[in-house]
């Protein structure tokens, strides 16, 4: 309470400033408060303010001058969010409205201008609406444009005021008094009118009039460009507009007219569901195809939009974009271009195989080979907008080809340029970049292209990811500082997908040449950056020697400025962190730790110090001469930096930054280096009995007792993968492939054993996402180093003993990108009402129903890599054990339903011959557990969703129960989410409570 206090006092200061700044005599200071009431408001939304300063506004605007007048319109426009907490807005509106009948045409403008902005509170008030719209017809110009748009916002709120203004556009735009300018003005309000089926049925027939009547350039466009955003409001006509666009297209010869019909067809194409028939009817393709090919830059731009949104990745649309191709014929010239492409072109003869039969297969590459006529022709004269497109149309050329082959081409079966056209795509994208790279003002659109490259070499990794770093790392020396931070990034996102280690040496060479030349000096942390990420030590094929001399080339060229702005020096001490380079990561890390500020990012700082110094520990004992104790005594050195790393991250830790993940995967290792001490002692103790060729009983329960701790590690990380929903994919990758190493390592200490071979099934523990090909490259060569069952116990020990030292030791493996999340990107609130107590029980008749009510609030951020989409409200009920009704627990009504089907179809002797007044009352006498899961959405708005599970207890009719007898049951409700690709997370949300029905 006394917070509150405090602000209402503060607010009440403000007024009172606001008061003393209105009443000055100075008209500058009288001005300054009413422009800072806005700011106030924001920041004090109480009611009895917001009533309170908006009415002192409301006398100002009656009273002063226009000056006074247009800063207090403004303010109004700015405070529509407190709106809402006007107590008296009779009397608001009425100081306001009174200025509007002023024999000053500016007067009246301003008081319109002011009443729009107060439309969400007077949209009832029919003495407004009828100022509004005799405003329309006035003389004075700027009174006529204040009235179109307070009527824009009227409309916006108000179906009555829309009814009454759809009656009178239409002839005013058909009469010869209303200038032509406000006629355009005026055609755009009629996109507002959806208030209803039957007012947007009205709309529309009247722009279709205007079509007819007003056929000049500028009506017509502005016309389409209205039917587009109100059937997109409403939702009612699609189809018809898609023709009707599509008929301009194909018919209209002016330019204007085409790029507005386009234009409304990319953004039906953008923001409507898939309807294959309403593209399709028409012949979109071919008109689109057509314009490509022969229409102006301009309407070719907005023709290749429109195919680009059709075909665009995760989308509905471009599953089907070859159907589409199929369902169309492809046109004449469209096939003459293709056949008539000269053979020598490299792009020619990636794209030109068009059968005669005029099959699936030729039309896809008949349109293909159109574009690669305008991004890569043969030669000028061959392009169809020759001699040289303009650059924005080569640009969506390329996304279109990108889109096709990362969306289209992918479930094409079978299909014969899976190879040819990434490559052909790839080679034109770089040539374009080429010629643009030295040209900073082209930067925005080359950003687009080099996207589209990180998206091709994603889908098309083994073929495109070596050819795309080469080509950006020899036009690097080329380009502008701007572009030369864009090829850099773009690198950075193609090694993530998959390492390149061919030009590892390469790009160190580069990174040397570049320093040396102190060309790139400026650019000098994106290069380390990249240097690290593409050699990467999770490659168990990387050097120490290849580290040592990275590290050191680093060093060296570190610049002397380095401590005036620490955070790009943090930002490569993470990059080393996050590609296992932990030598580095010890070298930077103190000079960071001697600049901070702060207590928090002391201990941060001190924390990730520990973690890379164990790391380092680790990795550096895979590379000592025997297992003896020299290896066992570095693990425990390294165990001790992970505590102290934990404890300092625990002490880091506060209500604003809580790091309960980072602390949970760091036990995590801690218990993995603990097996791994483990393991080198139990090897150690192996040796011991290779003379008798089979292993001690000592020996042998610490083999079990270590693959007991492996399955436990292993379904630890398996537990944290189903439950951290914020980890990205990487960090998911790399602990897929712990997992999976786990899993080996257990079966290859299982080898020891005297049985000579280990039984365990390997897929009885999955990872829980192996879909990476550094998963599958790793695993595999891990398998196949698994010792054969009819080796001998000293060749066997050997393999096991190399199999630990160069996938659990040498693995190097980096610190996950999510350790380094500070904020929680997704938070899910629930609660059930009426509100269930875990110790007591909630108390209802058996006549009776009760409804559960399960609300809840999903708040994610934009950068979340699993963005949920629905939300499984599982409803448990289970019978306690000595209950005298325990055979017949609480049933939700859906779930009753479908237990009497389920019970009658069974032919359950129980209630074969039993009749019952509603079949839904039934409840089986064997069942004692009910599971029913019930979905729901998330707005997409705020995030709110609300699940009602009706409950009633049941039983059969024939059976009966003593009076004052009573049922109780225990019930829980969880929850799980699933994001877009359908896979459910366990968000960590169960209410359980006791339900007790009076019989």
């Amino acid at each position: 309470m006394s917070g509150r206090s405090v602000d209402v006092d503060e607010a009440n200061r403000q007024l009172l400033e606001l008061d003393k700044g209105l009443r000055a005599t100075d008209l500058g200071e009288q001005c300054e408060a009413i422009v800072g009431v806005a700011r106030v408001l924001e920041k004090y939304p109480l009611p009895v303010i917001v009533n309170s300063a908006l009415l002192k506004l409301a006398d100002e605007f009656r009273s002063k001058n226009n000056l006074i007048r247009g800063h207090v319109a403004g303010v109004l426009s700015q405070c529509s969010a407190q709106l809402n907490r006007v107590i008296n807005v009779d009397e608001l509106v009425m100081r306001i409205f009174i200025v509007s009948h002023s024999n000053d045409s500016v007067a009246r403008s301003l008081a319109l201008t002011a009443l729009g902005a107060l439309a969400l509170i007077a949209k009832d008030k029919k003495t407004v609406h009828n100022a509004v719209l005799n405003a329309l017809s006035a003389t004075d110009e700027i009174e006529v444009d204040a009235a179109i748009g307070a009527a824009a916002r009227f409309c916006s709120v108000s179906s009555e005021f829309a009814s009454a203004l759809c009656t009178r556009i239409g002839p005013m735009c058909r009469g010869h008094d209303t200038p032509p300018l406000v006629k355009l003005r005026l055609l755009q309000l009629l996109a507002l009118m959806h208030h209803s089926a039957q007012l947007c049925k009205e709309a529309r027939e009247t722009l279709v009039e205007l079509l007819v009547v007003a056929p000049t350039r500028p009506f017509t466009a502005a016309i389409l460009s209205t039917l587009t955003r109100l059937v997109l409001a409403s939702q009612d006509g699609l189809s018809e507009q898609v023709g009707l666009l599509i008929q301009f297209v194909q018919i209209d010869p002016r330019d204007a007219v085409r790029c507005a019909a386009l234009d409304g067809l990319a953004l039906l194409a953008q923001q409507i569901p898939y309807d294959e028939a309403m593209w399709a009817s028409e012949g979109c393709l071919d008109a689109l195809t057509e314009l490509v090919s022969d229409a102006s830059p301009s309407v070719a731009v907005r023709a290749v939009v429109v195919l680009r949104a059709l075909a665009r990745p995760r989308w509905p649309l471009c599953a089907a974009f070859h159907a589409l191709l199929a369902s169309s014929n492809p046109s004449k010239q469209t096939e003459a271009a293709a056949m008539q492409m000269d053979t020598d072109s490299a792009s020619a003869r990636a794209v030109v195989s068009t059968s005669p039969d005029g099959s699936d297969d030729s039309k896809l590459a008949a349109l293909v080979a159109l574009l690669f006529r305008i991004v890569a022709p043969a030669s000028p004269e061959q392009s169809p907008l020759a001699p040289h497109p303009p650059f924005e149309l080569i640009v969506v050329v390329i996304e279109l080809l990108t889109n096709i082959l990362v969306s289209v081409l992918p479930g094409v079966s079978g299909h014969s340029h899976e190879q040819t056209w990434p490559q052909a795509t790839l080679r034109a994208l770089f040539l374009h970049v080429a010629a643009r790279v030295s040209q900073p003002a082209q930067a925005s659109r080359l950003k687009r292209l080099l996207k589209c490259s990180v998206d091709l070499c994603t889908t098309y990794p083994l073929q495109l990811v070596s050819t795309s770093l080469q080509l950006a790392l020899f036009l690097a020396p080329h380009a502008s500082p701007a572009n030369l931070s864009l090829l850099l990034q773009a690198c950075t996102a193609t090694l993530k997908v998959r390492h390149a280690r061919a030009t590892t040496a390469q790009m160190h060479a580069f990174l040397r040449d570049a320093l040396a030349n102190g060309s790139a000096a400026a650019h000098f942390y994106g290069l380390a950056r990249l240097l690290l990420i593409s050699s990467s030590a999770w490659q168990f094929d990387t050097s120490s020697e290849v580290r040592s001399d990275i590290t050191a080339t680093i060093l060296q060229h570190l610049p002397e400025d380095s401590s005036a702005n620490m955070w790009p020096f943090y930002v490569l001490a993470k990059a080393a962190l996050q590609n296992g380079h932990f030598e580095l990561s010890s070298a930077l890390l103190p000079r960071l730790l001697e600049r901070t500020a702060s207590e928090h990012t002391a201990l941060w700082i001190s924390g990730l110090l520990e973690l890379s110094a164990s790391e380092s520990l680790i990795a550096n004992a895979s590379s000592l001469p025997d297992t003896g104790s020299s290896q066992t005594q570095q693990l425990s050195q390294a165990l001790a930096s992970l505590r102290q790393a934990a404890a300092k991250f625990t002490a880091a830790s506060s209500p604003k930054f809580s790091w309960s993940l980072q602390l949970q995967l760091l036990q995590l290792r801690i218990t993995h280096v603990e097996i791994f001490s483990s393991i080198a002692s139990l090897l150690r103790r192996t040796q011991l009995c290779v003379e008798a060729e089979k292993l001690s009983a000592s020996v042998a329960h610490s083999v079990v007792a270590t693959q007991t701790a492996l399955v436990n590690l292993e379904n630890a990380y398996e537990r944290l993968c189903r439950t951290a929903i914020d980890m990205d994919a990487q960090s998911l990758s790399i602990i897929s492939t712990q997992t999976a190493l786990c899993a080996i390592l257990r079966q290859a200490l299982g080898s020891l054993q005297a049985s000579g071979g280990c039984e365990t099934d390997m897929e009885t523990n999955q990872p829980p996402s192996r879909d990476s090909t550094e998963v599958y490259s790793i695993v595999d060569s891990a398998v196949a180093q698994l010792p054969a069952a009819t080796d001998s116990l000293g060749e066997r020990l050997e393999a096991v003993t190399e199999i630990f030292r160069r996938y659990a030791l040498g693995a190097r493996v980096p610190i996950l990108p999510v350790f380094f999340a500070s904020q929680k990107l997704t938070r899910i609130e629930m609660t059930v009402s009426p509100s269930p107590s875990p110790t007591e029980s909630t108390v209802t008749t058996k006549q009776s129903d009760l409804l559960l009510r399960v609300e809840g609030v999903v708040q994610q951020h934009v950068s979340a890599p699993h963005q949920i989409r629905h939300l499984v409200v599982t409803f448990t009920c289970t019978s306690i054990e000595g209950d005298g009704e325990a055979a017949m627990p609480l049933l939700p009504f859906r779930a009753a339903d479908e237990l009497v089907t389920t019970l009658r179809n069974a032919q359950d002797p129980l209630i074969s011959n039993t009749s019952f007044d509603n079949p839904i009352a039934l409840l089986s006498a064997r069942t004692s557990v009910l599971r029913t899961a019930y979905e729901a959405t998330p707005s997409t708005q705020d995030g709110y969703f609300a699940v009602t599970i009706p409950v009633r207890y049941t039983q059969l009719a024939r059976l009966s129960t003593s009076a004052g007898a009573q049922c109780t049951r225990h019930v829980s409700i969880d929850i799980v989410a699933r994001d877009a690709d359908d896979v459910t997370w366990d968000v960590g949300l169960r209410s359980a409570f006791l339900l007790k029905f009076e019989l």
